[in-house]
């Protein structure tokens, strides 16, 4: 099983572009994590309310425990799996559709950062 999964990731290791864009990935999850986790962690232990969710027209619409702020980063944790298994495996034929998959996974990891940050900022108002 590990011969296989080291065979299948081995790409993701080589190619200097696809390294690059495989770790941006990585540490963008990562840091919505650790900004989740300290900036959340008193909530978390107290059990208390966080506002998850903030409207434009109706100000604060979703308001929940503070785990539930920890979806978005878990999110990227399976979208990051999968992205990259797709990646390692159209590899071989297509290198320019590795370079995609992955950029458009940074992206989208960059974007839950963002949402992670505007989480802490609306908590921030209490």
């Amino acid at each position: 099983m590990a011969l296989l999964l080291k065979d299948t990731l081995k790409p993701l290791a080589v190619d200097k572009a696809v390294r690059r864009l495989s770790v941006g990935s990585v540490l963008f999850n990562l840091a919505a994590w650790a900004i989740l986790i300290i900036r959340l962690f008193p909530s978390m232990r107290s059990g208390e309310p966080i506002d998850l969710h903030y409207n434009v027209y109706l100000n604060v619409d979703n308001v929940g425990p503070a785990p539930y702020a920890l979806a978005g980063a878990l999110v990227g944790v399976a979208v990051i799996v999968i992205n990259f298994w797709i990646a390692a495996r159209s590899y071989g034929p297509n290198r320019q559709n590795t370079l995609v998959i992955l950029a458009v996974t940074a992206f989208y990891e960059f974007l839950i950062l963002l949402s992670a940050l505007f989480i802490i900022l609306i908590n921030m108002q209490r």
